[in-house]
């Protein structure tokens, strides 16, 4: 994406965001802010974030998919505290989830829990646990980190 079409979707979003807030339209205007801070991060050219960014774009992005397909999933982080000084490819956490979820996508009559965690020693650990009325499930990747 240009920055000339970052820059002008940030400022129609900023718009629809005031007119959702005088409206007491307090969904959408949650949704504009997080839809804003996703646009920013697909923006943004660094290679590398910090762990702890590339979780919170990924639950602004759940947030998105539960208005979508409704209240049909929930994702929870454990131990992710030690990532703000982690430097891992952009989009990797991200990608990997939305992989699993989309794996569930036609089980949209169960609801399903993630369970994200962070295990870190040499390298960095992603599990993904998904849960759902009848089965559980465990993924695990090795994300790589900037050295």
């Amino acid at each position: 994406m240009t920055e000339r079409f970052l820059e002008f979707t940030h400022h129609i979003l900023i718009n629809a965001c005031e007119m959702s807030y005088v409206e007491e339209a307090h969904g959408t205007l949650e949704l504009l802010q997080r839809l804003d801070r996703i646009l920013k991060y697909y923006g943004n050219d660094k290679e590398y974030v910090s762990l702890n960014k590339e979780i919170n774009i990924l639950q602004d992005y759940i947030f998105i998919m539960k208005m979508k397909h409704g209240n049909t999933c929930d994702l929870r982080f454990l131990g992710t505290g030690e990532g703000e000084d982690i430097q891992i490819h952009r989009f990797s956490v991200i990608s990997y989830v939305d992989k699993i979820i989309q794996e569930h996508k036609n089980d949209r009559d169960k609801y399903t829990t993630y369970h994200i965690s962070v295990e870190f020693d040499e390298t960095i650990t992603l599990l993904v646990e998904s849960q759902s009325n009848e089965e559980m499930k465990s993924y695990r990747c090795k994300l790589d980190k900037e050295v």
